[in-house]
């Protein structure tokens, strides 16, 4: 992501509505798993680590994986977490020779430019009967200045996430989409904003290095952390069919028929 972006980062998913929403969301999807006692969890691109710890079930043993320095550091305090600093390509030798019984990447995949190989890695990184837990944004067409602040290769729809993960070796046992309830106020602020740039009035849209998190609404900032907060309930029993981001769970495929989630 920008440098500018990245630098207040942590202080953004501390205090941002949409983020601790979307904890929430999170936890509620991973409570739907099968956790053994003390399973194993690489989360690769925790970033500043403000969610690290906070969206897993107790008793889970966690390291972290990431990419930029600054925000490795970040995240290993004030907690105390095993974050390493490297990429998937490029294991750092502490993690060299370890297994997980969980990879979690979490709005990452799409910074990766090789995001079949990155799929791959995490299998290679998983024990047998192993999951990867992987959430993206979703469809092309809601492409925006997000996206290009936070340097994104591509948005995704489930059917094309599911796919990549089954070319990686993966079965998926839950997939769905989340932000829904959103969807429709976020695609036309998103489509706007890309009509503005086609006709030539971009310069009435966010500066550069800015996002859709400088963007409030004043109070109804509050009814809208509301509404994505309600999902975290709806999701712990229905699944979506459409959304602004996506959330699979994947199983090695060769051990696709244990411990599918309700």
């Amino acid at each position: 992501m920008d440098s500018d972006f990245a630098a207040g980062y942590r202080r953004l998913q501390e205090r941002h509505w949409w983020f601790r929403c979307r904890s929430r969301v999170l936890r509620s999807l991973l409570g739907r798993l099968p956790w053994p006692p003390g399973a194993t969890v690489l989360e690769v691109g925790p970033g500043p680590g403000h969610d690290l710890g906070a969206i897993y079930p107790r008793g889970v043993v966690l390291a972290g994986l990431e990419a930029d320095p600054a925000l490795a550091e970040q995240a290993r305090f004030p907690e105390g977490h095993e974050v390493h600093c490297g990429t998937l390509e490029g294991l750092p030798a502490a993690l060299l020779g370890r297994s997980f019984d969980v990879v979690a990447m979490f709005d990452v995949l799409e910074h990766i430019e090789d995001d079949r190989g990155a799929l791959r890695r995490c299998a290679e990184l998983l024990n047998p009967d192993g999951l990867v837990l992987v959430t993206v944004p979703a469809y092309g067409w809601m492409w925006g200045r997000q996206d290009e602040v936070n340097r994104h290769f591509r948005r995704y729809t489930r059917g094309r996430l599911r796919r990549l993960l089954a070319e990686a070796g993966f079965a998926p046992v839950h997939a769905t989409y989340f932000n829904t309830i959103l969807l429709p106020p976020i695609a036309m602020f998103r489509l706007a904003a890309a009509f503005a740039r086609r006709v030539g009035i971009s310069s009435r849209t966010p500066a550069a290095g800015t996002s859709d998190f400088d963007v409030s609404l004043g109070p109804l900032d509050g009814v809208l952390a509301w509404l994505f907060g309600l999902e975290a309930v709806l999701l712990r029993r229905v699944s979506f069919p459409c959304g602004v981001s996506v959330f699979v769970a994947a199983r090695l495929a060769d051990r696709r028929g244990q411990g599918s989630m309700r």
